[in-house]
C-alpha cells in the first residue's frame, strides 16, 4: 500500500471496480480528483442552463435532462499532476474540444 503515484490509469463504471482496482493508498487521491471532476460538471451544466435562459429571454427556462452525459467508463491515471482531462463531445460523437483542469489539492497556491 503506497501514498506514492504509481503512473498506472484505472478504468472504472462503478464504484466496485474503484475499489477493486485503485490501490487503497492512492483511493483518496482517485476520489478527490473524480470529486472536483463532478463539480466543474455540474457547474458546466449550470452555466449552460443560465446562458440558455438568458438567450431564451426566459429565466424560467429548463434545458432536458442530460445536458452533459458522462462517460460511462472513467479512466484514472495515477500521476500526481493534480489535473483532470475531458474530451467534450458532440451529441452525434464528433470531438469538439479538450479542458484540462488544474488544481492544488487544497493548499494554497
Amino acid at each position: 500500500m503506497s501514498d506514492t503515484p504509481t503512473s498506472e490509469s484505472y478504468s472504472f463504471s462503478t464504484f466496485q471496480e474503484l475499489v477493486d482496482r485503485v490501490p487503497s493508498g492512492r483511493i483518496s487521491d482517485c476520489m478527490e480528483e473524480l470529486g472536483i471532476m463532478l463539480q466543474s460538471t455540474k457547474a458546466m451544466i449550470e452555466v449552460t442552463v443560465l446562458a440558455a435562459a438568458h438567450l431564451a429571454g426566459r429565466p424560467d427556462y429548463e434545458l432536458p435532462a442530460h445536458v452533459m452525459d458522462l462517460p460511462e467508463v472513467l479512466t484514472w491515471t495515477d500521476d500526481g499532476k493534480k489535473e483532470i482531462q475531458s474530451t467534450i463531445k458532440a451529441p452525434e460523437g464528433m470531438e469538439m474540444g479538450d479542458i484540462t483542469l488544474k488544481f492544488n489539492g487544497g493548499q494554497q497556491p
